[in-house]
């Protein structure tokens, strides 16, 4: 997404070149933008390029301001995994140290845990 905006960006800040360059070097007065000819005054040119212009610098700040909260948030995620893949490693070291318990003798606390409650009845 922030590089869509970034090539909007580019494209406004093309259009204000091209608008720019038609009317420096038209001495009738007629601008000549993507085949249709229009005959703006100097107020309605200067606003023109001027929107134009704003245009292109917030959509390409804005492409840039999300391509850099996507990194960040990329690199967090990684840190994240890196965090949470050392805990879990030490999580397994720390339980193969602890001592496994023995069963008790005979089979009465397994069947107790196994048994299904209809079978008690």
């Amino acid at each position: 997404m922030g590089l869509l905006l970034i090539i909007l960006g580019l494209a406004s800040a093309a259009f204000v070149a091209d608008l720019a360059m038609e009317s420096a070097s038209s001495s009738v007065g007629s601008i000549t933008v993507a085949g249709a000819s229009f005959h703006p005054s100097t107020t309605v040119l200067v606003l023109a390029a001027f929107a134009a212009g704003v245009l292109a610098v917030v959509l390409i700040a804005l492409g840039a301001s999300l391509v850099r909260r996507r990194r960040a948030q990329r690199a967090a995620f990684t840190r994240r995994l890196i965090d949470l893949e050392r805990e879990n490693e030490e999580l397994r070291k720390g339980r193969q140290d602890v001592p496994t318990v023995a069963e008790p003798p005979g089979d009465a606390l397994s069947e107790a845990w196994t048994a299904s409650p209809a079978s008690k009845r």
